[in-house]
């Protein structure tokens, strides 16, 4: 393989164009809503994806949960609510689900036969409640279930539980004409003509659509045991505005067959029997039956959502405590999350957890708390736009925020019903974006205010721009650029790779020519899809499969070369660390050879004379300089005798050059 296809490879990693925006931290004027109730960003290569930008106030820690990804479904007014998975490391937008109706709740992963799916609920306020649909996608982004309540007019929002062998089990409201006279109130009376706004739960098998479960609560539950009355909205003179005195928020399925299930207005929960729907006990609220060992302080939750076994010794519930709703408000006012501990022997309940909401955080409507699986729990604020994760001693490991907290900016800011902290393997049935675009200048790509308008039209299109939602597994994009479009696809015209960093990567293609693509690649540089071929010049794209000159084959090729030439890659790599070793290892041995051929030198004239070295570096002329013999002129010199001074003398003259070549060395510092 070609040396600058490898150089390419290697250096090029570096070379990229800014797309996302990535997220503030601690800042203070995003917090004082000087960035607007919800800050959002739009993308070159994709403007149906609006995604939030949060403001990290705690940054994650050690001993934070390794899922990758953060559930969020922004809703507030004048926001078109979808479906988001948000990048955990990065916050950065993964996956944005399809806008199906007005409103997007409880987004998140559950399983059921061994198969993970996205599951969320969607749709409009109608007659005063939130009424839609179920929503259940595979990993592919297929629908496979689209779920509607048996006998009943819609399905709620509050929540959707998928069981391990594909029944749904969800909450539903419905108004009926109900005798209230006894629960108005002089200031506000109701007739025997009233209207209820009834909460129901039901489980249907998702292969058959047949109606497994249904419950009632006024089939169960005295009105007379509501903390909410219905003069406080109005309640209950209109069909599509009836007293809501119950108002389900959560129900679970266990593997006895029963069901745990939430209601805000009692501030209770209710441990429903399967097959008679009979209540088996009851937790906090006016018909509580535990005794609190803590004084109070697990029991006295109110307003609550979110209640969920932890595991399946059905023996410790997880809630999220609201302890407002907008109108009462306790002492303590602050949000949390608990985990309540249960004795059936003895009836008693003790607090085993409490994780506070930080900088005095109160949710008055929605809310979550999710436990991990290695013991953290993460606690979504609902009506306030942020989520904490936490360590099991309370310890906070990650706070973020998508909008300013706390400014009595109610219904402006972004509600997320609940926040989850998950895994999800997702594999888009779509292909990868592309588009052109000016490069990065320092302006931030995005609107804060959410309407997308060309700001860059003035500027050359000299960037590309490629992202593809909702692909988990992508992690380098290859870019190819050329001047013609069949020369494209091929080793020879890749400008640039590099590794993934957002939703949107940007490469600066100058003029390497106007036809340009880029491939998706995922940790292991296996090719995943490619985006369209797209015309910088003129904006315009064609489909690889739909380009003339065989453009399909020639990628089928190009992977097939592309993993041929990592291989060889490799093998190059290899090769020249091998030959860069084998250079080190023979000039090592070739100074030590020198030397060693220098010391056999000096020793062959020392051993000549009979004398030794010693190694100070300030006696070399002692170490060498012969001690001369004394021919003195009195001496009777014979022939042989004279000959032999002669020839020390002429030793002596090599000697005491290679003595001055020494003290040099050693001035120099090379010995």
């Amino acid at each position: 393989m070609e040396v600058c296809f490898l150089l390419v490879l290697l250096l090029d990693l570096l070379t990229f164009s800014l797309a996302d925006i990535p997220p503030f931290h601690n800042n203070r004027a995003y917090q004082e809503g000087e960035l607007g109730p919800y800050p959002r960003q739009t993308f070159f290569s994709d403007l149906e994806i609006l995604a939030p930008v949060a403001n990290v106030i705690v940054e994650e820690q050690y001993g934070s949960s390794s899922a990758s990804y953060v559930t969020w479904a922004a809703h507030a007014e004048n926001i078109t609510t979808v479906p988001q998975l948000l990048d955990a490391k990065t916050l950065s937008v993964v996956y944005q689900g399809p806008h199906y109706n007005e409103d997007t709740f409880g987004f998140t992963v559950q399983t059921c036969n061994n198969t993970d799916y996205l599951v969320w609920w969607a749709g409009d306020n109608i007659d005063g409640r939130a009424a839609g649909n179920i929503y259940i996608l595979n990993s592919t982004y297929h629908m496979v279930w689209n779920v509607s309540s048996v006998d009943l007019e819609y399905i709620d929002a509050h929540d959707v539980y998928l069981t391990d062998d594909c029944h749904v089990v969800f909450t539903a409201y419905q108004s009926r004409p109900f005798d209230l006279q006894e629960y108005g109130s002089d200031d506000f009376p109701l007739t025997e003509n009233s209207w209820l706004m009834d909460s129901y739960f039901q489980e249907i098998d998702l292969a058959t659509n047949e109606l497994v479960f249904q419950w009632r609560a006024t089939d169960h539950i005295d009105l007379h045991d509501s903390y909410w009355l219905a003069e406080i909205e109005s309640q209950g003179n209109e069909s599509w505005h009836g007293w809501d005195f119950f108002h389900i928020n959560s129900v679970q399925k266990d593997f006895s067959g029963n069901f745990l299930i939430s209601a805000r207005h009692t501030s209770a929960l209710y441990y429903i029997d399967g097959v008679t729907g009979n209540i088996i006990w009851t937790l906090g609220g006016p018909r509580n039956e535990f005794i609190d060992l803590d004084g109070g302080r697990a029991l006295d939750f109110s307003w609550q959502h979110d209640a969920r076994w932890i595991d399946g010794s059905l023996t410790a519930i997880s809630l999220f405590d609201d302890r407002s709703c907008g109108y009462f408000q306790p002492e303590d006012p602050v949000s949390r999350g608990i985990i309540i501990s249960l004795d059936y022997d003895n009836m008693t309940a003790w607090l085993a957890r409490e994780y506070r909401a930080p900088d005095y955080i109160t949710a008055v409507r929605k809310g979550g708390m999710h436990y991990l699986d290695n013991g953290n729990v993460v606690l979504g604020y609902g009506s306030e736009p942020g989520f904490t994760e936490f360590a099991p001693n309370g310890t906070i490991l990650w706070d973020v925020r998508l909008g300013p907290v706390m400014k009595d900016i109610d219904r402006e800011t972004a509600d997320n019903y609940r926040a989850y902290k998950l895994d999800w393997v997702g594999e888009p049935y779509w292909s990868p974006n592309i588009a052109p675009g000016p490069s990065y200048n320092g302006t931030p790509l995005s609107l804060f205010n959410a309407d997308y308008e060309d700001l860059y039209a003035d500027l050359a299109n000299d960037t590309v721009y490629f992202s593809w939602n909702g692909a988990t597994r992508l992690a380098k994009w290859l870019v190819l650029a050329a001047h013609e479009p069949t020369k494209v696809i091929s080793t020879k015209s890749v400008l640039r790779a590099m590794d993934k960093t957002g939703f949107e990567d940007g490469a600066f293609i100058g003029d390497a020519g106007p036809y340009v693509c880029a491939i998706a690649l995922d940790k292991h540089d296996r090719i995943l899809g490619v985006t369209p071929l797209l015309n910088v010049e003129t904006g315009t794209s064609t489909a690889i499969e739909d380009t003339a000159g065989s453009l399909l084959h020639q990628y089928t090729t190009f992977k097939k070369q592309w993993r041929r030439s990592l291989k060889n890659d490799r093998t190059v790599i290899k090769a020249i660390g091998l030959v860069a070793v084998s250079l080190i290892i023979a000039l090592a041995i070739f100074a030590w050879c020198r030397c060693n051929e220098f010391g056999r030198l000096l020793s062959r004239v020392l051993n000549r004379r009979g004398y030794q070295a010693v190694s100070p570096a300030d006696e070399v002329e002692k170490q060498i300089r012969p001690r001369r013999r004394d021919f003195s002129a009195s001496s009777a010199v014979d022939p042989a005798t004279a000959l032999m001074a002669h020839e020390l003398t002429s030793n002596e003259q090599d000697v005491e050059q290679e003595i001055g070549e020494r003290r040099t060395h050693v001035a120099r510092g090379s010995l």
